[in-house]
């Protein structure tokens, strides 16, 4: 019994007496008079969820905070259990096993969640071991796969013709390098942006527009705006993509005593919307969060009919 327990693990009676109670308030064992505690049946098939990103300091970004919460909307009460992988890399096979790898290989994990890509034949070494997937966030070029996106450029795009009707013809977007990892197979949100500063040049109305790219900081969105602002022809409205970016172009524009909706607006693409000024457009980070790991629990559930690509929309808030 508890004395035996306590023994052989070399803790005391309390420990193990107080242990047992929490787990059976958490609903992982239950009791039987004279017969003893035993593991629920459901707990003993616990499916585990690996949630890959590449650094984990990107957990204290406003990006990450959203999607995992959207992920924890999703699982909570669910018999999953998510194992964080920082893999910092592009592969999580071959020479020198990963961690993860290893897990893969004695069946611990038994689907996967990608918010961050992996080579494409990484992907296609999940698909060979039937092990179920989504990306959260992004998709790939030239492979199917299973993903959640937001709709950003299209977002970008309706918020311009916005601003053009209502009188803000010189507009500026900034925006992220175009050197992600693995972009020569991945469709980013910059290249998305990219691709629509080519289409939307001959927007009726719309006089100068230009696209100013930068580290995802807050140094080099205040840093950006100063130049937009101290340009020969500067923008009357700024479109800047993530909440890093906006904090320091909103920093700039308070700097040369402005205030924006008073000779420049400033536009934010926010994950977390609290404290900056409208209009503005949210990131639907919570709902691709969420809306990854419902994919993901149908697809080990093996439904059939998942849809391979779901875009969420972004939320415009003006007032």
């Amino acid at each position: 019994g508890e004395q035996k327990l306590a023994k052989q693990l070399g803790v005391s009676l309390m420990l193990v007496r107080r242990t047992l109670s929490e787990l059976e308030e958490e609903g992982v064992l239950y009791r039987q008079r004279r017969s003893g505690t035993f593991v629920r049946k459901n707990m003993l098939t616990q499916k585990n969820i690996a949630v890959l990103l590449f650094d984990i300091v990107e957990m204290s970004n406003p990006f990450c905070k959203e999607m995992f919460r959207g992920i924890n909307k999703a699982l909570d009460s669910k018999n999953y259990s998510i194992h964080i992988h920082p893999i910092r890399s592009r592969r999580i096979s071959g020479e020198g096993l990963t961690y993860i790898e290893k897990q893969l290989n004695s069946g611990e994990i038994d689907a996967v969640l990608l918010l961050s890509s992996l080579e494409v034949k990484e992907l296609k070494m999940l698909e060979s071991r039937s092990i179920p997937y989504v990306l959260a966030g992004f998709e790939y070029k030239n492979h199917e796969a299973p993903c959640v996106l937001p709709d950003t450029s299209y977002a970008f795009e309706k918020m311009i013709k916005y601003l053009v009707e209502n009188g803000h013809p010189n507009i500026a977007i900034i925006a992220g390098y175009l050197d992600a990892v693995g972009r020569d197979e991945i469709l980013t949100a910059e290249e998305k942006l990219e691709r629509l500063h080519l289409e939307i040049q001959n927007l009726p109305g719309l006089e100068s527009y230009e696209l100013k790219r930068s580290f995802y900081s807050r140094e080099d969105g205040e840093r950006l705006m100063i130049e937009l602002l101290d340009s020969g022809n500067p923008p009357s409205a700024v479109l800047a993509h993530g909440n890093y970016l906006t904090e320091g172009a909103l920093q700039a524009i308070e700097k040369k005593g402005l205030k924006t909706g008073r000779g420049i607006v400033l536009v934010g693409y926010l994950e977390d919307i609290s404290g900056f000024p409208k209009p503005l457009i949210r990131n639907p980070v919570f709902e691709i969060g969420k809306r990854s790991a419902e994919k993901l629990l149908n697809l080990i559930n093996g439904e059939k009919n998942e849809k391979k690509r779901d875009v969420v929309e972004s939320e415009f808030v003006f007032i």
